[in-house]
């Protein structure tokens, strides 16, 4: 992996602890379904996760976050730093640390409930001024924060150019037209993509439409379309990257956040879009094949 560059990948966004356990199948409403394995205790949150990806393809990496004072924010907290990013800016608060409750089907796919506790003390006043350290920077964050801190950033991010925003909106949610128009890119999944368009997502071809038409609505779209790869628009052409083949496939938890924190990397070393795609398409792949949000280390 490269080496990291002077261009900071600063990340805004969630912890949490995963609670995980493999089940046989979902279940129905009203019936009790026995686990197929132990529960497993993980740090996670899409923040941590990808923060943790962008650290290992080489970025320089600072977290700006909230966890409780407790046990399961003092462990995450310490999963960054053994990573190498920069904590400095992870505030400890009341309220307990995000828990993550996750089903992982025998074929790898999983559902996920996310509690966000101290999340949701990431107050715009908050991101704002730690935001002020950096000069320069890449600002990732995910729909697990706060939609008036994900607002509060992209106005902030019209009076500094110098700030570059990228947005996993996951858990997809409603912005406005002046927040998404900061983005570059947005990066939604299938499902989130037809949930902010209303459009099937099911193709390559329509992840290449619907990258386009939402990437209109801000600098750059990214859709990442599973074992398909991902689709993107540039703001002035779009284009698919396939998937490399993978052997068995494991846990499909992490995968987004591998592939978001890749692309992220390769962004803050002034990589082009298609590049970054590529990059992240790679980490995706990656991170099926072990069980856990979170990319390992070498």
């Amino acid at each position: 992996m490269t080496e990291s560059t002077s261009i900071p990948v600063v990340v805004a966004g969630s912890i949490n602890v995963d609670l995980s356990i493999r089940v046989p199948r979902v279940p129905q409403s009203g019936e009790t379904l026995l686990a197929t394995s132990n529960v497993t205790r993980r740090p996670g949150g899409k923040g941590a996760n990808q923060a943790i990806a962008a650290s290992r393809f080489g970025a320089q990496v600072h977290f700006i976050g909230c966890v409780g004072d407790d046990q399961d924010g003092r462990h995450s907290v310490e999963s960054l730093r053994h990573a190498g990013i920069d904590t400095t800016g992870v505030h400890t608060v009341s309220v307990p640390t995000g828990v993550a409750f996750v089903m992982v089907l025998p074929a790898g796919d999983n559902f996920i409930v996310v509690s966000p506790g101290a999340n949701h003390s990431l107050s715009p006043e908050l991101l704002v001024q730690s935001l002020d350290a950096y000069e320069r920077a890449i600002v990732l964050m995910q729909g697990e924060t706060p939609a008036e801190s994900v607002s509060a950033l992209a106005s902030h991010a019209t009076e500094r150019p110098n700030l570059r925003v990228v947005l996993n909106l996951a858990p997809w949610r409603e912005l406005g037209p002046k927040t998404l128009a900061t983005c570059d890119p947005i990066i939604v999944n299938q499902v989130e993509a037809s949930q902010m368009t209303g459009e099937a997502v099911d193709t390559v071809d329509d992840g290449v439409r619907v990258a386009k038409t939402i990437g209109q609505l801000a600098r750059s779209c990214v859709i990442t379309m599973g074992e398909k790869g991902a689709c993107f628009f540039d703001g002035d052409q779009g284009g698919h990257i396939a998937a490399p083949a993978v052997g068995k496939v494991i846990d499909t938890t992490g995968a987004g956040d591998g592939f978001v924190g890749a692309l992220a990397a390769s962004l803050s070393r002034s990589e082009p879009l298609n590049k970054a795609v590529a990059d992240g398409v790679v980490a995706g792949a990656s991170a099926i094949t072990f069980e856990g949000a979170q990319l390992p280390g070498d």
